[in-house]
């Protein structure tokens, strides 16, 4: 910008020296040089920062991603327990092992301790406060009276109130000789009587091991902190001999012999700049640290859990801030090879503007018009008798041409496209019809129950987030699977499979899709609720018919999507979940294109808007078909549309044993008045 400027300085100079009148040799030697010096060092100026961003954002994601590693490498020992816990307490409550036995409880316990090697010892506690225990390494079981009788029993009935399971603040094992955290999980047996609670410990040494493993893998230090100021998992730790007591089962900071960790709280500060900020995009929970120990910097960067009991763990791990200086080598290389280059530019438009005429004013208008974006206002370049100037002028107006096909195809269909179909779209607009075809294909149709309620009792700033973490997760999976999102209604999405290019398998397509959104958005909805929002589950309606695709809306705004009977049929479908109790529902015409058995009818369905009842199919998850509730129901329901009486009997049952299921609710009171049996939902 500067040379820019003396260069301004000399022509105005040189223009009232001459009278106004410059040779253009003069005119062109200063302007090219202008031009090209402002060309290239713009376009060094946005590589180096676009460097510097993708560095930042590499550093970014591999932090999150080493994070990550450390949740993990945590949730890897602790999930296990809470599983094979929530497998022992299941066997009471079938009935498969009775805790009233002193023999299947040896069996239950010592079973454990094989099964789950993190485990390092595992008890039993009845209702009346009989505890029998047994640890890793001792072959008997041991059987201990609890003191405290009433209090014990009030206890323990107030954990069989919750239903729970709960983890225990670290404590001092002077059995075991370790610090361990406990998950105490209340037991029920098939009567729902409260039995007792199973508690299972787990030693942090076995934590610390697994750090330490992680540590010498990525050159780093991962640490575990309990409540901030007691450090419950370190490297060091799984190199010292484990001491404690009742009052201190963990030592603090500076206990274990690290000088980084010990001063994190007091020296750590938060750095400012565009890194925490690209951080927090792969990581929101994650926070970053800058510790100066001596002549070290280091980078701490960890994230805080409370999954494992009241008080919150920090996961987190430092590294050298040195390691993090290394990525910004090739930075460094792009300014020292930007600059080269600039300084060979301006050299050389010098020389080149001595002896080169160019149409500048053409190029410089239509440019512009580039350059804003307006591909429709730039100018077509005129013919040249020069031949340079001629192949440059056909070749820029065909190449504003294809940017026009390009705005257009981004303008109808966003990003929600098949990075695949994008890209053939791209290299050869022809392939896409605009006009309005008709084309069978599969819709989709995906709603969040109760999000209206929840929109309007909490604040936008909390739920907007939480609702375009769950479109993308959406949108993804639609992509993948090779559909289009074709329009967002509030928190619903219409998607499309099979336009705008043909797609043999759409059915097929869509009906996995399905099946993907409803286990994602069902985990989404959970790890949400977890966290005290009542975030809804996802309703989806899927369909398969012939429609029109094509342009819709004005002159002036377009945009592509699909109009007809199969489309109105999706959207109602959706809605019928909510009548049947279910999540997820297709019509007949994607049963038959697919040939899925992993489904189940749910009889015949009277839609707003159709004359006549459709019948509609819930979609089970994946190799459920075959399980021998659903076959029991299919050969009832097949009897029942035949008009047989016995399969009112087999409904009966099922809805004895599946109470909640209000498919067969309705048909088994539907029945009593037809033997075609139609589900009417005209206010839908």
């Amino acid at each position: 910008m500067r040379l820019i400027r003396i260069i301004n300085i000399l022509l105005r100079r040189l223009s009232a020296t001459l009278s106004g009148r410059l040779p253009i040799t003069w005119l062109l030697a200063l302007g090219f040089t202008g031009l090209m010096t402002l060309a290239v060092g713009t376009v060094f100026y946005v590589g180096a920062e676009e460097t510097r961003r993708l560095t930042f954002e590499l550093l970014a994601e591999r932090g999150g991603q080493a994070l990550a590693q450390v949740v993990r490498s945590v949730d890897g020992i602790l999930n296990p327990v809470r599983r094979q816990l929530a497998m022992m307490t299941e066997a009471a409550a079938e009935g498969r092992v009775d805790l009233r036995d002193r023999d299947q409880i040896t069996g239950l316990l010592v079973g454990s301790l094989s099964a789950t090697p993190q485990i390092v010892g595992v008890g039993y506690v009845t209702a009346s406060g009989v505890a029998y225990r047994a640890t890793r390494g001792e072959r008997d079981l041991k059987r201990i009276v609890l003191p405290g009788g009433d209090a014990i029993r009030r206890q323990l009935q107030t954990l069989a109130k919750s239903r729970e399971p709960e983890w225990l603040p670290p404590v001092w094992s002077t059995v075991l000789q370790q610090t361990v955290v406990t998950l105490r999980v209340p037991v029920f047996d098939e009567n729902n009587v409260f039995l007792g609670v199973i508690e299972a410990a787990v030693g942090v040494g076995e934590v610390s091991r697994s750090l330490a493993q992680s540590s010498n893998l990525n050159q780093q230090t991962a640490v575990i902190l309990y409540d901030r100021d007691w450090v419950l998992a370190h490297p060091n730790l799984a190199k010292m001999e484990m001491t404690g007591s009742d009052s201190r089962p963990l030592p603090r900071l500076e206990e274990v012999g690290d000088p980084v960790l010990a001063g994190i709280w007091g020296k750590g500060k938060v750095p400012r700049g565009a890194f925490p900020v690209l951080l927090r995009q792969f990581d929101q929970e994650a926070t970053l640290l800058n510790v100066e120990v001596g002549r070290e910097d280091y980078v701490f960067l960890y994230r805080e859990i409370t999954r494992y009991g009241d008080k919150p763990w920090i996961l987190g791990f430092y590294v050298k801030d040195e390691v993090v200086q290394e990525a910004f080598g090739s930075l460094q290389m792009v300014v020292m090879i930007g600059a080269l280059v600039l300084v060979g530019s301006i050299g050389l438009s010098l020389v080149l503007a001595r002896v080169i005429r160019r149409p500048i004013k053409d190029f410089a208008q239509a440019s512009e018009a580039v350059e804003a974006g307006d591909f429709d206002a730039v100018p077509p370049l005129r013919r040249s008798p020069v031949r340079e100037f001629d192949e440059g002028a056909r070749s820029f107006n065909r190449m504003v041409e294809g940017l026009r096909e390009r705005q257009k195809i981004r303008d109808l269909f966003g990003r929600f496209v098949p990075a695949n179909v994008a890209a053939r779209l791209l290299h050869d607009p022809s392939r896409l019809t605009l006009e309005g075809v008709r084309r069978e294909v599969s819709v989709l149709f995906t709603d969040i129950y109760g999000f209206t309620a929840l929109s309007e009792s909490y604040p936008p700033e909390q739920i907007i987030p939480l609702l375009n973490r769950y479109l993308g997760i959406v949108c993804e999976i639609i992509a993948e699977e090779g559909g289009i999102v074709v329009d967002f209604i509030g928190d619903a999405v219409f998607a499309l499979f099979g336009a705008p290019e043909f797609m043999a398998d759409h059915p097929l397509c869509a009906l996995r899709a399905a099946r993907r959104i409803e286990a994602a958005t069902t985990e989404f909805a959970e790890t949400v609720r977890r966290k005290g929002i009542p975030f809804g589950y996802t309703r989806l309606g899927l369909n398969a018919g012939t429609v029109t695709v094509g342009n819709f809306g004005a002159a002036d705004r377009l945009k592509y999507g699909a109009a007809g009977d199969a489309v109105n049929t999706a959207a109602r479908i959706e809605t019928a979940n909510k009548a049947l109790g279910t999540r997820l529902l297709a019509g007949n015409r994607i049963i038959e294109l697919t040939g899925d058995t992993d489904c189940r009818p749910v009889g015949r369905v009277a839609l707003r808007g159709r004359s006549e009842p459709v019948d509609l199919w819930e979609i089970l998850p994946k190799g459920s078909g075959q399980d021998p509730w659903v076959l029991a129901y299919r050969e009832a329901y097949e009897s029942l549309m035949r008009g047989e009486g016995e399969a009112r009997e087999t409904l009966r049952i099922l809805a004895e044993d599946r109470p909640e299921d209000q498919v067969i609710g309705w048909l088994l009171d539907a029945s009593e008045v037809s033997a075609m049996p139609v589900l009417y939902l005209e206010n839908d």
